[in-house]
Formats: structure tokens, C-alpha cells, sequence
């Protein structure tokens, strides 16, 4: 990853991005990003219903070199209390375990997208898969993760969809034990998203 980082470093010291066209897109309503978990009563997906924001709409914008699509402005702010659990006690220990008095927020930025020329499975002609380099700010703690995704293209913009596995000690997160009440929750779950970008 660092390697890939150091090549990008390069090829921006080469290439002036007032000599590449940007491309500006926002996020769209129907975008998706939700938390899959398994608790002491079994699995849980926690939606978020506060993803899209009418007064602070996400835009989005990008460059291209070579395979790489350098994103800018490209990060989503997403409430902690706007996820829903489908169980009360649930969504409250997710928000007891994010921290979300002192962190209300969680931040994920999308930083590069990376086109797989070789080994791409038999896709129609507007989908191609791609590795995807994602920086997500947790309870204050930021960890870079790179993943493989879909990516759909068309007339009035494009979508991302895929998963990454996180560990919430990773984040420096201690899942509660179930006691007083609390539902214990595993340390790994699943950031599961599906965003549409509409060209502007």
C-alpha cells in the first residue's frame, strides 16, 4: 500500500492536476451505508438513516492518472445516533461503543480508486471491479483500508458497492460484555455500502 502511495507521489510530481480535468459529482439520495455486527442474540444490521443531508450535500470530484482515480472532497460525516439497529437496546450499546458523547461522528474518506486491468471477471459493459483505498475516522482513531469493489458507470454518473471487515480494537473500541444489561458485541463487523455519485 505505502509503495502505491510513494508511485502517486511521483507521478503528482510530474503531472500538474491543473493540466488534468477534474470531474465533479455529488452523492445521491439513495446511497447506502450500513454496519453488519453479530451480538449475543445473533446478527444485527445497524442502517444509517442520516447519510444524506439536504442542507450538506457530499460532492465529490476526481482526477485520472494512468488507472488511478485520485479523489478529492471525498469524505462522508455520518451521524452516530443516525444509525438504527432494529432492536433499542442494540442501537444504544453500538452508540455506548462508538463513544458517541465524545465522537459523534464517524468519517470516511474515500482517497483513490484503482482500475483491475487484469483478472476482471466477465462484467457487462458499464460495471468493472476495482480496488478502492478508504481512510475511516472512528472514536477519534483514523486506519486506512483498501478493498475490492464494483463499480457502475453510466450517462449521469456512477455507483460504489462493496464491503470491508473492520475490528473495532483496532479503533481502540472495547465491546461490552453482557452484563447490566449491555448485549455483548463481536469485535469485527462489516461496513456494508452501496454509493451512487450523479455528475454536476
Amino acid at each position: 500500500m505505502y509503495l502505491i502511495l510513494i508511485f502517486v507521489q511521483l507521478l503528482n510530481s510530474f503531472w500538474s492536476t491543473s493540466d488534468l480535468e477534474v470531474k465533479k459529482f455529488v452523492l445521491q439520495e439513495n446511497s447506502e451505508i450500513n454496519i453488519i455486527g453479530k451480538s449475543s442474540f445473533g446478527n444485527f444490521t445497524c442502517e444509517s438513516k442520516s447519510l444524506y443531508d439536504n442542507q450538506q450535500q457530499v460532492e465529490l470530484a476526481y482526477t485520472v492518472i494512468e488507472n488511478i482515480f485520485h479523489f478529492q472532497h471525498g469524505t462522508l460525516i455520518i451521524p452516530v445516533n443516525g444509525f438504527d439497529c432494529g432492536v433499542n437496546k442494540i442501537t444504544s450499546d453500538m452508540q455506548t461503543l462508538l463513544h458517541e458523547d465524545q465522537y459523534p461522528e464517524i468519517g470516511i474518506s474515500l482517497l483513490m480508486y484503482i482500475r483491475m486491468i487484469q483478472g476482471t471477471p466477465m462484467l457487462s459493459d458499464n460495471e468493472e471491479q476495482g480496488k478502492l483505498v478508504m481512510m475511516f475516522e472512528i472514536a477519534g482513531k483514523e486506519k486506512e483500508e483498501e478493498l475490492t469493489v464494483d463499480r457502475v458507470i453510466n450517462d449521469d454518473g456512477f455507483s460504489l458497492s462493496g464491503n470491508v471487515k473492520l475490528k473495532l480494537s483496532d479503533y481502540g473500541l472495547e465491546t461490552p460484555k453482557p452484563m447490566f444489561g449491555l448485549v455483548e458485541i463481536s469485535d469485527e463487523v462489516v461496513i456494508q455500502f452501496n454509493l451512487n455519485f450523479l455528475k454536476i
